[in-house]
Protein backbone atom coordinates (compact mmCIF):
# COMPACT_ATOMS: atom_id res chain seq x y z
CA UNK A 1 0.00 0.00 0.00
CA UNK A 2 1.89 3.73 -1.23
CA UNK A 3 1.67 6.49 0.88
CA UNK A 4 -0.06 9.68 -0.39
CA UNK A 5 2.53 12.38 -0.55
CA UNK A 6 2.04 15.93 0.73
CA UNK A 7 3.13 19.17 -0.18
CA UNK A 8 5.41 20.34 -2.73
CA UNK A 9 8.34 19.27 -3.67
CA UNK A 10 11.04 21.77 -3.66
CA UNK A 11 11.19 22.30 -7.80
CA UNK A 12 7.80 22.68 -7.75
CA UNK A 13 8.15 25.09 -4.98
CA UNK A 14 10.99 26.78 -6.80
CA UNK A 15 8.90 27.13 -9.74
CA UNK A 16 5.97 28.70 -8.14
CA UNK A 17 8.26 31.17 -6.32
CA UNK A 18 9.84 32.09 -9.65
CA UNK A 19 6.41 32.83 -11.77
CA UNK A 20 5.70 34.71 -8.10
CA UNK A 21 8.12 36.77 -8.44
CA UNK A 22 7.64 37.36 -12.67
CA UNK A 23 3.80 37.95 -11.82
CA UNK A 24 4.41 40.57 -9.02
CA UNK A 25 7.94 42.41 -11.27
CA UNK A 26 5.11 42.67 -14.16
CA UNK A 27 2.79 44.01 -11.63
CA UNK A 28 5.41 46.55 -9.91
CA UNK A 29 6.23 47.93 -13.46
CA UNK A 30 2.95 48.59 -14.42
CA UNK A 31 2.03 50.08 -11.33
CA UNK A 32 5.47 52.71 -12.03
CA UNK A 33 4.36 53.16 -15.52
CA UNK A 34 0.84 54.37 -14.55
CA UNK A 35 2.24 56.26 -11.61
CA UNK A 36 4.43 58.34 -14.07
CA UNK A 37 1.91 58.90 -16.90
CA UNK A 38 -0.38 60.28 -14.35
CA UNK A 39 2.70 62.48 -13.10
CA UNK A 40 2.90 63.45 -16.85
CA UNK A 41 -0.43 64.18 -16.80
CA UNK A 42 -0.76 66.24 -14.00
CA UNK A 43 2.30 68.27 -15.17
CA UNK A 44 1.10 68.78 -18.49
CA UNK A 45 -2.10 70.09 -17.08
CA UNK A 46 -0.70 72.40 -14.70
CA UNK A 47 0.82 73.94 -17.59
CA UNK A 48 -2.08 74.23 -19.81
CA UNK A 49 -3.52 76.15 -16.77
CA UNK A 50 -0.74 78.44 -17.27
CA UNK A 51 -1.26 79.24 -20.28
CA UNK A 52 -4.36 79.36 -20.83
CA UNK A 53 -4.14 82.04 -18.46
CA UNK A 54 -1.67 83.90 -20.55
CA UNK A 55 -3.94 83.59 -23.65
CA UNK A 56 -6.88 84.77 -21.71
CA UNK A 57 -5.08 87.90 -21.10
CA UNK A 58 -3.97 88.28 -24.85
CA UNK A 59 -7.50 87.54 -25.54
CA UNK A 60 -9.02 90.27 -24.31
CA UNK A 61 -6.90 92.61 -25.08
CA UNK A 62 -6.10 91.80 -28.32
CA UNK A 63 -10.05 92.21 -29.30
CA UNK A 64 -10.39 95.05 -27.45
CA UNK A 65 -7.47 96.33 -29.36
CA UNK A 66 -8.40 100.24 -30.16
CA UNK A 67 -6.52 102.05 -33.12
CA UNK A 68 -7.25 105.68 -32.21
CA UNK A 69 -7.30 108.76 -34.95
CA UNK A 70 -6.96 111.11 -32.09
CA UNK A 71 -4.69 109.93 -29.10
CA UNK A 72 -0.67 110.10 -29.68
CA UNK A 73 -0.74 107.43 -27.01
CA UNK A 74 -2.35 105.02 -29.53
CA UNK A 75 -0.49 102.08 -31.04
CA UNK A 76 0.41 98.47 -31.94
CA UNK A 77 3.81 97.88 -31.80
CA UNK A 78 4.98 94.06 -31.86
CA UNK A 79 8.27 92.01 -30.98
CA UNK A 80 10.36 95.14 -30.87
CA UNK A 81 9.36 97.19 -34.11
CA UNK A 82 11.45 100.23 -34.96
CA UNK A 83 9.15 102.95 -32.80
CA UNK A 84 8.95 106.56 -32.95
CA UNK A 85 9.04 106.82 -29.16
CA UNK A 86 11.49 105.47 -26.52
CA UNK A 87 10.09 102.99 -25.01
CA UNK A 88 11.06 99.94 -22.99
CA UNK A 89 12.00 96.80 -25.35
CA UNK A 90 9.13 94.34 -25.15
CA UNK A 91 7.05 91.60 -26.52
CA UNK A 92 4.12 93.39 -27.64
CA UNK A 93 2.71 97.23 -26.76
CA UNK A 94 -1.00 98.07 -27.56
CA UNK A 95 -3.65 100.29 -26.98
CA UNK A 96 -6.65 98.83 -25.79
CA UNK A 97 -10.73 100.17 -25.38
CA UNK A 98 -12.11 98.77 -22.59
CA UNK A 99 -15.40 100.49 -22.62
CA UNK A 100 -15.36 100.67 -19.24
CA UNK A 101 -14.19 104.06 -16.52
CA UNK A 102 -13.30 103.28 -13.18
CA UNK A 103 -14.97 106.47 -11.22
CA UNK A 104 -14.26 104.84 -7.58
CA UNK A 105 -11.41 105.51 -5.56
CA UNK A 106 -9.83 101.91 -5.22
CA UNK A 107 -8.50 102.32 -1.67
CA UNK A 108 -12.61 103.01 -0.93
CA UNK A 109 -13.63 100.18 -2.53
CA UNK A 110 -12.94 96.68 -1.45
CA UNK A 111 -13.25 95.22 -4.24
CA UNK A 112 -10.75 97.10 -6.53
CA UNK A 113 -8.72 97.31 -3.55
CA UNK A 114 -8.67 93.57 -3.54
CA UNK A 115 -7.69 93.71 -7.28
CA UNK A 116 -5.28 96.40 -7.36
CA UNK A 117 -3.62 94.99 -4.08
CA UNK A 118 -4.53 97.71 -1.97
CA UNK A 119 -4.78 97.85 1.54
CA UNK A 120 -7.17 100.37 3.23
CA UNK A 121 -5.25 102.22 6.18
CA UNK A 122 -6.39 106.01 7.44
CA UNK A 123 -3.07 107.19 6.02
CA UNK A 124 -3.26 106.51 1.98
CA UNK A 125 -7.28 106.51 2.20
CA UNK A 126 -7.96 109.82 0.00
CA UNK A 127 -11.38 111.03 0.16
CA UNK A 128 -13.77 110.30 -3.21
CA UNK A 129 -13.85 113.70 -4.40
CA UNK A 130 -9.80 113.50 -5.03
CA UNK A 131 -10.20 110.67 -7.17
CA UNK A 132 -9.82 111.37 -10.81
CA UNK A 133 -11.99 109.21 -13.00
CA UNK A 134 -9.33 107.03 -15.73
CA UNK A 135 -10.46 107.20 -19.32
CA UNK A 136 -11.58 104.02 -20.99
CA UNK A 137 -8.66 103.50 -22.92
CA UNK A 138 -5.63 101.51 -21.54
CA UNK A 139 -1.58 101.27 -22.54
CA UNK A 140 -0.56 97.43 -22.30
CA UNK A 141 2.40 96.19 -22.72
CA UNK A 142 4.24 92.77 -22.24
CA UNK A 143 7.32 91.66 -21.86
CA UNK A 144 9.57 88.32 -20.82
CA UNK A 145 12.25 88.32 -18.45
CA UNK A 146 14.76 85.62 -19.38
CA UNK A 147 16.71 85.57 -16.59
CA UNK A 148 13.80 84.83 -14.30
CA UNK A 149 11.51 83.32 -16.36
CA UNK A 150 8.57 86.13 -15.83
CA UNK A 151 6.02 86.84 -17.84
CA UNK A 152 4.73 90.91 -17.03
CA UNK A 153 1.66 92.38 -18.42
CA UNK A 154 2.01 96.08 -17.29
CA UNK A 155 -1.00 98.41 -17.56
CA UNK A 156 -1.30 102.24 -18.12
CA UNK A 157 -4.72 103.93 -17.35
CA UNK A 158 -2.97 107.20 -18.20
CA UNK A 159 -2.31 108.28 -22.07
CA UNK A 160 1.41 108.31 -21.66
CA UNK A 161 3.86 106.23 -23.15
CA UNK A 162 6.54 107.10 -20.99
CA UNK A 163 4.86 106.06 -17.72
CA UNK A 164 6.05 102.33 -19.53
CA UNK A 165 9.19 103.04 -18.25
CA UNK A 166 8.01 103.76 -14.72
CA UNK A 167 7.97 100.52 -12.40
CA UNK A 168 5.96 100.37 -9.41
CA UNK A 169 6.52 97.31 -7.43
CA UNK A 170 3.50 97.45 -5.41
CA UNK A 171 1.34 96.44 -8.13
CA UNK A 172 2.16 92.81 -8.98
CA UNK A 173 2.69 92.16 -12.73
CA UNK A 174 3.92 88.83 -13.24
CA UNK A 175 0.95 86.53 -15.16
CA UNK A 176 3.27 83.81 -16.28
CA UNK A 177 6.61 81.90 -14.50
CA UNK A 178 9.03 79.31 -15.66
CA UNK A 179 8.48 80.93 -19.24
CA UNK A 180 10.96 79.86 -22.07
CA UNK A 181 10.24 81.91 -24.57
CA UNK A 182 7.31 83.66 -26.13
CA UNK A 183 6.89 84.22 -30.08
CA UNK A 184 4.22 86.69 -31.83
CA UNK A 185 3.42 86.27 -35.46
CA UNK A 186 1.15 88.84 -36.96
CA UNK A 187 -1.19 88.30 -39.96
CA UNK A 188 -1.27 90.69 -42.85
CA UNK A 189 -4.41 90.70 -44.34
CA UNK A 190 -3.44 92.59 -47.67
CA UNK A 191 -0.32 90.63 -48.04
CA UNK A 192 -1.92 87.28 -46.95
CA UNK A 193 1.26 86.61 -45.29
CA UNK A 194 2.55 85.93 -41.58
CA UNK A 195 4.66 88.24 -40.63
CA UNK A 196 6.75 88.41 -37.60
CA UNK A 197 6.89 92.02 -35.92
CA UNK A 198 4.24 94.89 -36.45
CA UNK A 199 4.23 98.88 -35.77
CA UNK A 200 1.06 100.81 -35.81
CA UNK A 201 1.82 104.33 -34.15
CA UNK A 202 -0.78 107.14 -34.49
CA UNK A 203 2.02 109.56 -35.53
CA UNK A 204 3.44 107.85 -38.12
CA UNK A 205 -0.36 106.70 -39.24
CA UNK A 206 -0.82 110.81 -39.57
CA UNK A 207 1.91 111.19 -41.37
CA UNK A 208 1.22 108.19 -43.92
CA UNK A 209 -2.47 109.93 -44.30
CA UNK A 210 -1.22 113.26 -45.26
CA UNK A 211 1.26 111.62 -47.78
CA UNK A 212 -1.65 109.43 -48.93
CA UNK A 213 -4.62 112.25 -49.13
CA UNK A 214 -1.39 114.19 -51.38
CA UNK A 215 -0.97 111.59 -53.99
CA UNK A 216 -4.91 111.26 -54.16
CA UNK A 217 -4.97 114.53 -54.64
CA UNK A 218 -2.42 114.13 -57.35
CA UNK A 219 -4.55 111.65 -59.71
CA UNK A 220 -2.19 108.61 -58.76
CA UNK A 221 -4.06 104.95 -59.37
CA UNK A 222 -5.19 102.65 -56.70
CA UNK A 223 -2.59 100.35 -57.58
CA UNK A 224 0.33 102.75 -56.27
CA UNK A 225 -1.80 103.63 -53.06
CA UNK A 226 -2.03 100.17 -52.06
CA UNK A 227 1.21 99.06 -52.73
CA UNK A 228 1.98 102.48 -49.97
CA UNK A 229 -0.40 101.46 -47.20
CA UNK A 230 0.91 98.01 -47.10
CA UNK A 231 4.71 98.66 -46.84
CA UNK A 232 6.29 97.68 -44.20
CA UNK A 233 8.63 100.27 -43.51
CA UNK A 234 10.80 101.28 -40.26
CA UNK A 235 10.17 104.96 -41.33
CA UNK A 236 6.75 104.89 -41.82
CA UNK A 237 5.39 101.85 -39.49
CA UNK A 238 2.01 99.97 -40.55
CA UNK A 239 -1.49 102.12 -41.22
CA UNK A 240 -3.68 99.28 -40.05
CA UNK A 241 -3.96 96.46 -37.48
CA UNK A 242 -2.94 92.65 -38.12
CA UNK A 243 -6.40 90.62 -38.63
CA UNK A 244 -5.01 87.82 -36.17
CA UNK A 245 -2.08 87.32 -34.09
CA UNK A 246 -0.46 83.89 -33.57
CA UNK A 247 1.38 82.83 -30.01
CA UNK A 248 3.60 80.74 -29.87
CA UNK A 249 4.48 79.93 -25.85
CA UNK A 250 7.11 77.19 -24.40
CA UNK A 251 6.93 77.02 -20.73
CA UNK A 252 9.54 75.05 -18.39
CA UNK A 253 7.17 71.90 -17.53
CA UNK A 254 7.33 70.40 -13.61
CA UNK A 255 9.09 67.53 -15.15
CA UNK A 256 12.07 69.95 -16.28
CA UNK A 257 11.12 69.30 -20.02
CA UNK A 258 9.90 72.20 -22.81
CA UNK A 259 5.75 72.04 -23.14
CA UNK A 260 4.64 74.42 -26.27
CA UNK A 261 1.29 76.08 -26.49
CA UNK A 262 -0.07 77.85 -29.78
CA UNK A 263 -3.01 79.53 -30.44
CA UNK A 264 -4.60 82.34 -33.10
CA UNK A 265 -6.26 85.37 -31.54
CA UNK A 266 -8.33 87.42 -34.09
CA UNK A 267 -8.49 90.80 -33.77
CA UNK A 268 -11.83 92.82 -34.52
CA UNK A 269 -11.45 96.01 -33.80
CA UNK A 270 -12.28 98.52 -36.55
CA UNK A 271 -9.45 99.24 -38.83
CA UNK A 272 -8.64 103.34 -39.40
CA UNK A 273 -10.59 104.31 -42.73
CA UNK A 274 -7.77 104.86 -45.61
CA UNK A 275 -8.53 107.90 -48.30
CA UNK A 276 -10.99 107.00 -50.76
CA UNK A 277 -12.44 103.87 -48.38
CA UNK A 278 -16.03 104.56 -48.09
CA UNK A 279 -17.84 105.10 -44.57
CA UNK A 280 -19.70 101.50 -45.34
CA UNK A 281 -17.22 99.53 -46.43
CA UNK A 282 -14.36 99.94 -43.48
CA UNK A 283 -12.46 97.40 -42.91
CA UNK A 284 -12.96 95.00 -39.83
CA UNK A 285 -10.28 92.40 -39.63
CA UNK A 286 -12.41 90.54 -37.75
CA UNK A 287 -14.26 88.90 -41.26
CA UNK A 288 -10.35 87.20 -41.73
CA UNK A 289 -7.78 86.06 -39.39
CA UNK A 290 -4.65 84.04 -40.29
CA UNK A 291 -5.99 80.67 -39.40
CA UNK A 292 -9.03 81.25 -42.53
CA UNK A 293 -11.54 80.89 -39.42
CA UNK A 294 -14.27 83.85 -38.22
CA UNK A 295 -13.79 84.39 -34.36
CA UNK A 296 -12.18 81.53 -33.36
CA UNK A 297 -9.58 80.61 -29.98
CA UNK A 298 -8.25 77.75 -30.07
CA UNK A 299 -5.20 76.49 -27.69
CA UNK A 300 -2.90 73.60 -29.66
CA UNK A 301 -0.09 72.05 -27.33
CA UNK A 302 2.88 69.86 -28.21
CA UNK A 303 4.44 67.75 -25.37
CA UNK A 304 7.81 68.26 -23.59
CA UNK A 305 10.26 67.17 -26.44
Amino acid sequence: MSVQRKGFTLIEALVALIIFGIITAALGVALSTSIRAELTLQNHQQDAEVARAVFHFLQKDLEAAFPAANSAASLFVGNGAPSSVQLPPSLLYLSTLTGRIQTTDPNLDPVLALNANLLPSNTNTLTANSWVPQWDCALVRYWLDTTTGELHRTVVNVPNLQLFAQTNSNVPDVIANHVISMQLQFWDPNQQTWRDSWDFEQPNWQQQMQQLTQQSAQGQSGQSQNATTTTNSATTGDMQLPSAVQITLVIQGSDGNPDTFITTIPIEAQQPLLPNTPMNSSSSSGSQNGSGMNGTNGMSSGGGQ
